[in-house]
């Protein structure tokens, strides 16, 4: 799965964290966050702009957030992500899903970018600046 950076998993869901990358992975340094404040090492403002101060390190790719999954391809863009990005450009998330189930009921669509240009083109026709 593709993580496209819109900061749910990270701002929203209870997920485990490594608390201190240098430790690794051990005892008293893997805390789960409860999903209601940020996790410490969300750094960003914008949604797909967020990253995670962890990321590059070598223990990352051993965290539950790196394993994470959905069903589908390995190389697909993480579904979550898709519905909050067209939601964040279109700016509600009941039009994000009334445009996203159009979408894929007369489009086939399999690249995230694609999503998000037929998301900003609603916009445009929308007048929604």
């Amino acid at each position: 799965m593709i993580c496209l950076r819109c900061g749910k998993c990270c701002l929203e869901y209870a997920v485990v964290v490594v608390d201190d990358p240098e430790k690794g992975l051990v005892d008293g340094n893997v805390i789960v966050r409860n999903g209601t404040e940020r996790c410490k090492h969300f750094i960003g403002n914008e949604p797909g702009e967020y990253s995670c101060a962890i990321h590059d390190h070598p223990v990352y790719q051993k965290t539950p957030c790196f394993q994470f999954d959905q069903v589908g391809s390995p190389d697909s863009s993480c579904r979550i992500g898709v519905y909050n990005m067209v939601a964040h450009i279109l700016g509600s998330k009941e039009r994000a899903m009334e445009a996203i189930q159009s979408w894929q009921r007369t489009l086939t669509i399999s690249r995230f970018d694609e999503f998000l240009d037929l998301a900003r083109q609603l916009q445009a026709e929308r007048g929604d600046e």
